[in-house]
């Protein structure tokens, strides 16, 4: 039994990554409706679903990949990370958390 979907995710601001994209509306493959066979089934278009998909078609080029995803590539949280990195080792990160805790519990006595 097939199911319709009715509610698609929100996108609750802007994509900064896909709109600055000069090739924001190219379509990876097309959009199929019917019935389909395939290998494999990936859910999700982020790092790791492309990534496995691209993985999958190195190692058997013949294996027939379909990747589903409710919204368009790069518009889920991967496409909104927007890369940020702490260059601390992370042993101050934790020391400065410990810290911090300390802080608060004397402070609140």
């Amino acid at each position: 039994m097939m199911h319709t979907v009715r509610k698609l995710p929100h996108i609750d601001g802007d994509l900064g990554w896909v709109e600055t994209t000069p090739n924001s509306n190219l379509s990876f493959g097309p959009h199929l409706k019917g019935d389909h066979e395939f290998d494999i089934v990936i859910i999700g278009a982020g790092y790791t679903g492309i990534s496995t998909a691209i993985r999958l078609a190195e190692i058997n080029p013949d294996t027939r990949i379909a990747i589903i995803d409710a919204l368009r590539v790069g518009e889920g949280a991967s496409g909104r990370n927007a890369g940020f990195l702490i260059d601390l080792p992370t042993t101050q990160v934790q020391q400065h958390a410990q810290n911090d805790h300390s802080v608060r519990q004397k402070s609140v006595r």
